[in-house]
């Protein structure tokens, strides 16, 4: 269940400010994640995930951001991660699609 009021789990950052051609053999493949724990602090709550091994990825903890406080936006899970935090250990698997995995292309689609 959610934590905090404010959520909407929809993908996994694997890598912020992407480049396209770097990323393009992902384009239309699936896979499985394993959710290993949740993990919380008093300002947003996550699922840690474990990605297969031939899914490259540039987050030092991938995650799914789950819920968070009034005044917190998503990317403060990746803090929370890092840092002090409380868990609970889960099992859980999530089949993850093209739209479930955020690579940031903002960069390449404003050129």
């Amino acid at each position: 269940p959610r934590r905090f009021p404010i959520g909407e789990p929809h993908h996994i950052t694997m890598v912020f400010g992407a480049s396209l051609d770097e990323w393009r053999h992902l384009v239309g493949r699936q896979f499985q994640v394993t959710v290993t724990a949740e993990a919380w602090n008093e300002k947003i709550q996550a699922l840690q995930v474990a990605l297969p091994d031939w899914v490259p990825c540039q987050n030092a903890h991938p995650h799914i951001s789950v819920s968070w406080a009034e005044g917190v936006t998503p990317v403060a899970s990746n803090a929370m991660m890092e840092g002090v935090h409380k868990s609970r250990p889960m099992m859980a698997l999530i089949l993850c699609r093209e739209s479930t995995m955020l690579l940031d292309f903002s960069a390449f689609l404003r050129r």
